[in-house]
């Protein structure tokens, strides 16, 4: 359950109805490892366009270079995706990841999505569990002052919507320093 002090993004709790473009996304949901980063590219990916609806996490894996690859197996079953290894997946996505040297909660209001570390409440059966989290922020709700996220916990909802300060509070909470990136597909053109 939720600590003192540990403020969390509850998924259950929205109250924004989520806007038309984001409703019926195609979001890819982890499995029992750490990897909620990787789902979080994948979605972005298929959002942006750079990988084809049909694609899979095991597409980008073996997109990957050897050495990424085998890193990458190793780590994430039990702990979870490194900023490195989060910049070589975006690429085998297709996508390019920028993580600004000076982060503040007014970036998730620019339009641009963004894959965000934040502490997210997981509740399986009647245990509830808030934990660190890879979530795919897709736009912002002006009039409700709310994000739209999409999340790749099999538990939550694919798509929803959370309060900006909600958010501020989690995603600065969840490392000592808060991490985020945006994120943009490359002209394949």
């Amino acid at each position: 359950m939720q600590q003192r002090g540990k403020p969390y993004v509850d998924p259950k709790a929205g109250t924004t109805r989520v806007p038309d473009d984001f409703e019926h996304l195609s979001v890819a949901k982890q499995g029992p490892d750490f990897g909620c980063g990787r789902c979080a590219l994948l979605t972005a990916a298929k959002f942006l366009g750079s990988v084809r609806g049909d694609a899979t996490s095991r597409t980008l894996m073996r997109r990957l270079g050897p050495l990424d690859r085998e890193r990458i197996a190793a780590w994430l079953p039990e702990y979870g995706l490194w900023p490195k290894d989060m910049r070589a997946l975006a690429r085998a996505a297709g996508l390019g990841l920028r993580r600004p040297l000076h982060q503040s909660a007014e970036q998730f209001r620019s339009g641009w999505p963004w894959i965000a570390f934040t502490r997210v409440l997981f509740r399986c059966g009647e245990k509830a569990v808030d934990d660190g989290h890879y979530l795919l922020v897709l736009g912002h709700v002006v009039a409700d002052g709310a994000l739209v996220v999409a999340d790749s916990h099999p538990a939550n909802p694919n798509v929803y919507c959370v309060g900006e300060e909600c958010f501020e509070a989690a995603w600065s909470k969840a490392l000592r320093l808060p991490w985020a990136a945006r994120l943009w597909a490359f002209d394949t053109g």
